[in-house]
């Protein structure tokens, strides 16, 4: 718990340092910095609240369901984080005039529709996806997703995006490397 209050702090820090000056706010990358930031912060604070408001189905649903989307949403910040430094690298004109806009559609849908089908898939089906409860009693025991639906909707997800990562990654270091040789 502690860990996780004080990079709440860190992140609230990072996107006040951020959001507060114009001159700094505008360059997009501080701007793809603020998205990561908040949507860690808001994923963070509800973990730190939400998991164990079992009491009431409708707000233990309401947790899992946002903090799903706001993880998803985090990890796809980090693809744009790293295709926005790839991009930074090779070209040299700042062309960039719809790149945030295009970031942050594609770090809100991407994870909305995921969450949407696994909404779909929990309403639809007999085994709850975003409630975890004690088989033997039915009883509800956590607001997260269940070892299937996490599997599916967060563990592949974030593979994914994961692998497209160390691509760019590995893009970056070959321009770096291939940059560095030629002079």
């Amino acid at each position: 718990i502690l860990g996780t209050i004080l990079s709440m702090n860190g992140l609230l820090a990072t996107i006040v340092g951020l959001a507060f000056f114009k001159q700094i706010r505008s360059v997009l990358t501080n701007r793809v910095h603020i998205g990561l930031s908040t949507s860690l912060l808001i994923a963070y604070f509800l973990l730190l609240i939400g998991p164990e408001r079992v009491g009431n189905e409708g707000v233990c649903y309401f947790f899992s369901i946002v903090t799903h989307f706001a993880f998803l949403c985090a990890f796809c910040w980090m693809l744009c984080e790293a295709v926005n430094l790839y991009l930074r690298l090779i070209v040299v004109f700042d062309s960039y005039s719809k790149m945030f806009l295009k970031y942050s559609i594609f770090s809100v849908v991407t994870p909305l529709l995921i969450v949407l089908v696994t909404i779909i898939v929990e309403f639809a089906g007999e085994n709850g996806a975003y409630i975890i409860s004690n088989e033997a009693s039915g009883m509800r025991i956590y607001c997260w997703l269940d070892y299937k639906a996490r599997m599916v909707a967060f563990m592949l997800p974030l593979i994914l995006i994961l692998c497209m990562n160390i691509i760019v990654f590995v893009m970056v270091m070959r321009v770096l490397f291939t940059s560095n040789q030629s002079n």
